[in-house]
């Protein structure tokens, strides 16, 4: 595995929820529940999982868009989740985000060329107009834009290109790491091809690191080198892709495999269905989160949390049954 860039240690982000006017009573919504994750330098690690289960919480806590309630986040040595005004600005540089929305993320009283640039402003890596038109053209080139583009607006721009500008907006500062939040997920399927395929040819180019949030696990086999799977705020397994696709271990991610649609008719696989619907977070069920729902579940899954097993080869997951 890569020298690790990004080490989570026990990360949690909860949130405050009131029981209404006629109570006096409040609790916690455990979005982010004891989370640990390494990335390396130039890897790809992907979270999967139902929507509701911590995805984009987790990614959004780790760039401190979303401040921690607890843990730590060691990206390239430091505590991010420790850091405050400068020092938390100038390590911001090295760490970007790519949003689901491709819309909604860019702000439309502004040019493309300002959303691209704002960034180097914010960091003032362009001294002088001509440097900064010239770092723009450069950013819009490389994602396949055309930079006579600069002065137009998001609006001028379909989906896809869209979402050019926003990794061009996020590549900007050369960022050792990027956060994907779905980044494919609202766009068509040809436009995702695209997409992904520019995702991969830019780690190549410029050696970055991705955390590929997705629920499109056909998208995940394609672009990711290990995938993490999360179940209403924590990991419950860890596996590099091939480990994970050819040889699951947990019943949640045998359920997730079932569910990929399969385009040759010749194959018949059975396809788990998983009875009620995802639990609160803010009311997790005791013992393992998952036992309302499993297959294999018994009276252990009910009264204790299970312990992380390691198989080997950083295949890690946590199950009393398996």
């Amino acid at each position: 595995m890569p020298d690790p860039l990004l080490v989570l240690d026990k990360l949690r982000k909860w949130f405050r929820v009131s029981g209404g006017p006629l109570s006096h009573s409040s609790g916690h919504v455990r979005a982010v529940d004891g989370v640990d994750m390494t990335v390396g330098s130039g890897e790809t690690v992907a979270l999967v999982g139902e929507s509701g289960c911590g995805k984009s919480t987790l990614g959004r806590t780790i760039v401190r868009l979303l401040e921690p309630t607890s843990g730590s986040v060691w990206f390239d040595g430091e505590d991010m989740a420790s850091l405050k005004g400068d020092s938390l600005q100038r390590k911001r540089k090295d760490i970007q985000f790519i949003f689901q929305d491709p819309f909604a993320s860019l702000d439309p009283r502004m040019t493309i060329g300002d959303v691209i640039g704002e960034p180097l402003d914010i960091h003032r890596i362009c001294p002088g107009r001509a440097a900064r038109a010239a770092r723009v053209s450069e950013l819009m080139r490389t994602v396949g834009l055309n930079p006579d583009y600069a002065s137009r607006y998001a609006h001028e721009f379909s989906g896809g290109q869209r979402q050019r500008i926003g990794i061009a907006r996020a590549i900007a500062l050369n960022p050792k790491l990027i956060v994907c939040d779905e980044p494919v997920s609202a766009l068509d399927v040809s436009i995702q091809a695209q997409i992904i395929n520019l995702l991969k040819h830019l780690q190549k180019k410029f050696e970055m690191a991705y955390i590929f949030i997705s629920h499109d696990l056909n998208v995940v086999r394609h672009i990711s080198d290990r995938v993490c799977v999360m179940y209403l705020g924590r990991f419950v397994e860890t596996a590099s892709k091939r480990d994970l696709f050819d040889s699951p271990r947990h019943p949640y991610t045998k359920a997730l495999l079932s569910a990929i649609p399969i385009t040759d008719p010749r194959i018949r696989r059975e396809k788990i269905v998983l009875k009620g619907d995802l639990p609160s977070p803010a009311n997790p069920p005791s013992g393992c989160h998952f036992h309302t729902r499993c297959p294999v579940s018994s009276d252990i899954c009910r009264r204790e949390t299970p312990k992380t097993i390691n198989v080997g080869d950083g295949h890690l997951f946590a199950c009393h049954r398996v």
